[in-house]
């Protein structure tokens, strides 16, 4: 253990502490979503009938075929373990594993090159990211997050030294995703960005072998989650939230060119006599009159959404486009470093109220304020100049030092890993939380990044000199 180590044991006690602190004050947070992974959970502690059958016949989102069945088993078991006080539990076991994730995140320090201080901004960004209202809130987000977040660091460790991950590392990484895609199923997707870091991870004679042992648990779920549901609903799907996900974006497109559903599908007539302000409750409204007047089951509507989506693409492709570039926000940019944003955000999941802590209202409203305010703009400054050191200066670094430097390589993985899980979402619908699982590792680059800029200048060359191994 370094001799640093007791400093990230500080800090990471320190964080501990903010957490339950929050936790004791504010209590679980329930979201929107939670009301379906409860009623899940209902089901399976009702009985066995939720295996049998996913009720395609009950409802035009029904949950047991909407929503993936990992968060609710774990809300079933807190709840037969803590009974009342069950959010208390899943809420205090969320924030352990994200408390681990930080702990593993320490290991990453020499082989970044970080110094020991550079190590604990990196811990503070980390935990006061997304990942502080979300430990603490019943969503699958935050254990997602944590899976995902444990699996990638089992494969960069490898590859920051440069040498094959081993058979059991590939293989446990490839446990975790498959846990992580029980909670979340746009892992059917996201594994894609995910091939870089694991071809450079795999490397040696055995690349295939050892890239197949960390993909294979995770397509043999998906294989399997599908069959279950072919054995309960009639036919293969993984979940039916086609029906939102990617009907959404169409419908956002439609404001922009009204022809998309010009056609003569159930779909594209229950969108036209359905859609009057292009969001999101037109969506259900779109669903909901599927299912009763067309008698369409969730996979059915999936189906449709899917066939809508691509064929606005080949026939809609400058709406669908514009639709997704409209994902391309500022806020992107200030989740590198959001200490006080996070705070908010926390004040607002938790109460329901909009919190103005940090913002020039607060400060109007009482000058006491104004300390508040003025981390808040530094705090942006700080969350800007690291994305900028994360997305311009990583491919710029593999450029020039890519040959000589295994961190250099492994930061492009990364960085195509982290605007690969972007697109991945913006192609459809993104949210900051989504950023979570490789949101820590950009973070850790930047800071590398910066410090690489800092020795280059320091010994005369520059981005120009050249890195290390």
């Amino acid at each position: 253990m370094p001799a640093s180590a007791p400093r990230y044991l500080l800090v990471l006690a320190a964080i501990l502490a903010a957490k339950l602190t929050l936790l004791a004050i504010f209590d679980p947070i329930p979201a929107p979503d939670s009301a379906g992974y409860i009623a899940y959970s209902d089901a399976m502690l009702a009985g066995g009938a939720w295996l049998r059958d996913a009720g395609i016949h009950a409802a035009a989102i029904p949950v047991l075929a909407f929503r993936m069945m990992g968060y609710p088993l774990l809300i079933s078991a807190a709840r037969l373990l803590a009974g009342t006080g069950w959010t208390w539990l899943l809420a205090l076991v969320q924030i352990a594993l994200a408390l681990l994730v930080l702990f593993r995140l320490c290991a990453l320090r020499t082989p970044l090159g970080l110094s020991a201080g550079a190590l604990l901004f990196a811990l503070v960004a980390i935990a006061t990211s997304s990942s502080l209202v979300l430990d603490a809130t019943m969503l699958s987000d935050s254990l997602h997050a944590s899976l995902v977040i444990l699996a990638i660091t089992a494969l960069l460790r490898p590859a920051l030294s440069g040498r094959p991950v081993g058979a059991w590392a590939a293989l446990g990484a490839g446990l975790l995703l498959a846990a992580a895609f029980l909670l979340r199923e746009a892992l059917v997707y996201l594994w894609l960005p995910m091939l870089p870091l694991l071809a450079l991870a795999a490397g040696g004679k055995r690349r295939l072998a050892v890239a197949a042992l960390a993909l294979l648990p995770l397509a043999a779920t998906i294989v399997a989650y599908s069959a279950w549901n072919r054995q309960r609903a009639g036919t293969a799907f993984v979940t039916t939230g086609g029906e939102t996900t990617l009907l959404q974006p169409v419908v956002l497109a439609s404001a922009r060119d009204p022809a998309i559903f010009a056609g003569t599908s159930p779909l594209d007539q229950a969108a036209r006599q359905t859609i009057k302000h292009h969001d999101f409750a037109d969506v259900l409204d779109i669903d909901q009159r599927l299912f009763g007047t067309w008698h369409m089951t969730a996979p059915e509507i999936s189906a449709a959404a899917y066939r809508e989506y691509f064929a606005a693409w080949r026939g809609h492709p400058a709406a669908m486009a514009r639709t997704v570039l409209a994902n391309l926000r500022a806020n992107q940019t200030f989740l590198f470093f959001r200490p006080i944003d996070a705070v908010r955000e926390y004040i607002l999941w938790a109460t329901g109220r909009p919190s103005e802590l940090g913002r020039w209202k607060s400060v109007a409203a009482d000058w006491r304020m104004l300390p508040f305010y003025l981390l808040s703009q530094l705090f942006r400054v700080v969350s800007v100049s690291l994305f900028a050191a994360f997305l311009l200066t990583t491919p710029w670094r593999a450029w020039r030092d890519g040959r000589s430097s295994a961190v250099a390589r492994a930061g492009l993985a990364l960085w195509l890993l982290y605007l690969g899980w972007f697109a991945v979402y913006a192609m459809v619908h993104i949210e900051t939380r989504y950023m979570a699982p490789v949101l820590p590792f950009a973070i850790l680059f930047a800071i590398a990044n910066l410090l690489w800029l800092r020795r280059g200048k320091a010994e005369g060359g520059g981005a120009f000199g050249g890195d290390a191994a």
